[in-house]
């Protein structure tokens, strides 16, 4: 087990809804390459009904975060076909294991590849070699076509009931899309948010995510660009950062051209005010940014309190590690 212990792999593994393949994601896989200039490897399975894999796709050199997709030869939807194919995952993630000897990894599931996941991580994952970092569950109607969340379907029960064995180290969120505020077109936005009757209290962190807007329709959700930006900034790795590229002038500030990483055409201004302890507090934040020369402005603007907990305000308001690495969490969409 060294070499699982040692390895710096850390795979996204993306799970379909029902009725699509393994290639439910090329698009979405293609505008995260464009997007993140980092080329993400796309391997990708499909578990037969026999219970055999078929494997295609390679890992690239030095790729350390490749996408992998697993589809099913039985696809369908259905609670009992749900069962079958959390099972046939744990086949599928076995291999992956053995293969390429990760210790972590990042879930990813579009409608019923979220209740795929559910199942899969309440009855079959146990290991304690390999950690899931963080969750990403897209339009995942966790009571099925049900909006009235007190007629609980038997799958959101019983996922409820066993919630307690799901990942505790894990950070999860659960994005919806709205056409109109009541649905993305197919799944009710009541039933994605039923999510937190399951997640909320048992993970690390649990964040509900609400897309509107263009290509928020349930089957357009894989390739909507704010679901694109949102997988860069929550579900990938930060590329590591030295401290080169800071600007430091009495206060700590950060190069705006770290923020056309995250897809921004302008920083439109940027203060930073009163760092202490060696980088490691900042006592006041503002941000603003907006696409194409001030539309769709966002703002953030936080005051935290240095002490013994900033840490944990770093952890809880920014995201993030340290303020060298918090430049990236700005990014994130109000």
């Amino acid at each position: 087990m060294a070499g699982r212990h040692d390895s710096q792999m850390s795979p996204i593994i993306m799970i379909p809804g029902s009725s699509a393949t393994q290639n439910r994601f090329d698009t979405l896989v293609k505008q995260l390459n464009k997007a993140d200039h980092r080329r993400h490897s796309l391997i990708k399975l499909t578990v037969m009904t026999d219970d055999t894999i078929k494997m295609t796709g390679s890992l690239r050199a030095r790729d350390n975060e490749p996408i992998i997709v697993v589809g099913f030869q039985n696809n369908r939807d259905g609670y009992d076909n749900i069962k079958h194919q959390a099972r046939w995952f744990s086949l599928a993630f076995k291999k992956l294991a053995a293969k390429y000897q990760f210790n972590n990894f990042k879930a990813i599931g579009h409608s019923n590849g979220g209740l795929i996941y559910t199942y899969y991580f309440e009855h079959y994952f146990n290991r304690d070699d390999i950690k899931v970092k963080r969750i990403m569950t897209i339009g995942s109607p966790y009571n099925f076509s049900e909006a009235n969340l007190n007629h609980k379907t038997q799958m959101l029960a019983d996922f409820i009931k066993y919630r307690d064995r799901l990942p505790k180290s894990a950070t999860m969120y659960s994005v919806a899309g709205t056409e109109n505020y009541d649905s993305d077109g197919l799944v009710p936005a009541r039933s994605v948010e039923a999510g937190k009757y399951i997640y909320q209290g048992q993970v690390k962190h649990f964040t509900e995510i609400t897309v509107t807007g263009t290509n928020a329709q349930h089957s357009d959700l894989p390739q909507n660009a704010q679901i694109v930006t949102l997988i860069r900034t929550y579900m990938l790795d930060k590329p590591k950062q030295t401290r080169k590229g800071l600007v430091s002038t009495g206060t700590v500030e950060w190069a705006a051209t770290r923020f056309s990483r995250c897809g921004l055409d302008s920083v439109q201004e940027f203060v930073t005010v009163a760092p202490v302890r060696k980088f490691r507090v900042l006592l006041r934040i503002v941000v603003k940014f907006g696409h194409g020369g001030g539309r769709n402005v966002h703002t953030i603007t936080s005051t935290s309190q240095s002490g013994p907990d900033f840490n944990s305000v770093l952890l809880s308001e920014f995201k993030c590690d340290g303020p060298q690495d918090c430049w990236l969490y700005y990014c994130r969409p109000n």
